[in-house]
């Protein structure tokens, strides 16, 4: 297929179907993020604590899996980790005292999942906590 064949294709997709995908990648790299440096846990571990079948979780980790919040909760709760963070509380839930300093410090750097590749960007702030936080890095022709 060409490109132009493709780039046709990619803009007939509704913005609001991308950015669902974007999400479900996000999603996917941060349990990735957590099972590998958080918990050391497999995908096998992982099933048998969600008392999923591990084909199932291979499914939902190999991206673009329309996660529903209950199945995110389950997840978080296994990993004890949040996954997601609504920006309104994210200051509460990353654990961050008020700070009359809005000084914030993004470091970018590339990551390998699954054969996709993403911008790892960890943020940190004035205070010294910080969150580590996995974004794909789209193929402009690759549709996602």
């Amino acid at each position: 297929m060409s490109s132009k064949v493709l780039e046709k294709i990619k803009n007939r997709i509704p913005s609001f179907k991308k950015r669902m995908m974007e999400i479900s990648f996000d999603i996917t790299a941060q349990i990735y993020e957590y099972m590998k440096n958080g918990n050391n846990m497999t995908q096998k571990e992982l099933a048998k604590k969600l008392n999923k079948k591990e084909s199932e979780i291979s499914k939902w980790l190999s991206g673009g899996h329309n996660f529903t919040l209950e199945t995110v909760a389950k997840i978080e709760e296994v990993l004890n980790q949040k996954i997601l963070i609504v920006p309104m509380f994210a200051r509460e839930d990353l654990g961050i005292k008020y700070s009359s300093s809005k000084t914030v410090t993004i470091i970018v750097s590339p990551t390998k999942i699954a054969d996709v590749e993403y911008s790892d960007f960890l943020i940190k702030n004035s205070e010294n906590l910080s969150l580590k936080y996995l974004k794909p890095s789209y193929n402009s022709n690759t549709i996602h």
